[in-house]
């Protein structure tokens, strides 16, 4: 639990509120341009991270479409925008919280005192409110999204711009394509509606 009203001082629940922003714009920021599902995002170790000069590098050691816990890789470039840069925003918050070992994404509790790696990291449930704060504070509706909407956002949109299936494909993790190809077709229904011959 990371919030109500525990008697703490107005400065130290500030420095709380502040911490908890930094943290969830490098977790949303990551979330979206890995396609994350949010247990994966939820999960991310230092160990499986590294910075390169392009973006960084996640290791996903287990999920839904790595049954077998082999690993999987996936790569977000830096974008050109410092705000919307997902390695830099993660690069903040590791900074911020002196986090350099275990898990990434911890809770902050009202006192602002980040967890030490023995314990554990947020869970799905973390990521979700964040999306939920997320919209709220950008004026839309927060029971109309979750975090699967950044999954489902990343994949719509880069099917919009053209990303191939076979890209996308692999950048999801999708064990089947045609999983993928329902992105495409969802991102492509308004292109490709017959009303557009109806001269209306």
């Amino acid at each position: 639990m990371e919030a109500g009203d525990t008697g703490e001082p107005p400065s130290v629940r500030t420095e709380a509120n502040r911490l908890r922003g930094i943290r969830d714009r490098a977790l949303l920021l990551i979330v979206f341009g890995g396609a994350l599902r949010r247990s994966e995002g939820a999960g991310i170790k230092c160990a499986h991270v590294s910075f390169e000069d392009r973006g960084l590098k996640l290791l996903i050691p287990g999920s839904k479409g790595d049954q077998v816990r082999e690993g999987q890789r996936v790569c977000v470039r830096c974008a050109e925008s410092e705000e919307l840069c997902p390695a830099q925003a993660l690069q903040r918050w590791l900074r911020e919280a002196s986090i350099n070992e275990g898990p990434i994404f911890r809770p902050v509790p009202p006192s602002g005192n980040i967890p030490s790696s023995t314990r554990g990291p947020i869970c799905g449930a973390t990521v979700n409110d964040a999306v939920k704060r997320a919209a709220a504070a950008a004026g839309f509706t927060p029971d109309e999204v979750s975090a699967h909407s950044l999954r489902y956002g990343h994949l719509i949109t880069a099917a919009e711009e053209g990303a191939s299936l076979a890209n996308l494909q692999r950048h999801a993790r999708h064990s089947d394509p045609q999983t993928t190809a329902r992105y495409i077709q969802e991102a492509n229904r308004m292109s490709t509606t017959t009303s557009q011959h109806l001269e209306l």
